[in-house]
């Protein structure tokens, strides 16, 4: 099931492919990755920082649940996309510090390349085949939208990569009674 979990589920997600990828070819450990804004105050040297959930519109669900039973359906699903941004934090020598960040954010755009779609180990409640996983993609934000963000966490600009993953279904846990049509009366009249 897809249930409220399933935000928490793509960020971990996230966290699993970035660290099988990076370390220790450019990250230190597993433990150099936060999930966390790029505001809050550690050793880390990539921040993935879930900033935006939003609605998506283009997917309607109106169907019935299989295997409810013949006189249950299951409150529609809200399907949503999940906007991170990725900050690198290197803590080298100032004169070598943007190189190493350009290192890490270079390799966080190899890795989404290289897999457009990130797979998720805890939930079955996805409508796409699970092989296939939930899309990944760079999005083009204008540089009023970065100031945005950046302003939001009360910090400098500073260079940093932008992803929407999705549409996640997120399931209703809300069950309804339905009845089946069972007969059908249709009359004709002479005009």
């Amino acid at each position: 099931m897809a249930d409220y979990t399933v935000i928490s589920s793509v960020s971990r997600s996230i966290l699993e492919l970035l660290s099988s990828r990076m370390v220790p070819e450019v990250l230190r450990s597993a433990d150099s990755i936060a999930l966390s804004s790029p505001d809050e105050k550690g050793d880390m040297q990539l921040y993935v920082y879930l900033y935006h959930i939003s609605e998506c519109r283009e997917i309607k669900q109106d169907y019935q649940r299989y295997g409810l039973g013949p006189d249950l359906r299951m409150q529609d699903s809200r399907f949503l996309y999940l906007y991170y941004q990725f900050t690198a934090m290197a803590s080298s020598e100032i004169r070598f510090r943007a190189l190493e960040e350009q290192n890490i954010l270079g390799k966080v755009i190899q890795t989404f390349n290289d897999n457009h779609s990130i797979e998720i180990q805890d939930f079955s409640g996805q409508n796409r085949p699970p092989e296939q996983g939930i899309p990944v993609s760079m999005i083009p934000l204008t540089q009023e939208e970065i100031s945005k963000i950046w302003s939001g966490l009360q910090q400098k600009h500073k260079l940093a990569l932008y992803y929407r993953v999705g549409p996640v279904e997120l399931e209703s846990e809300l069950l309804a009674e339905t009845k089946r049509v069972t007969e059908a009366v249709f009359e004709m009249e002479e005009s």
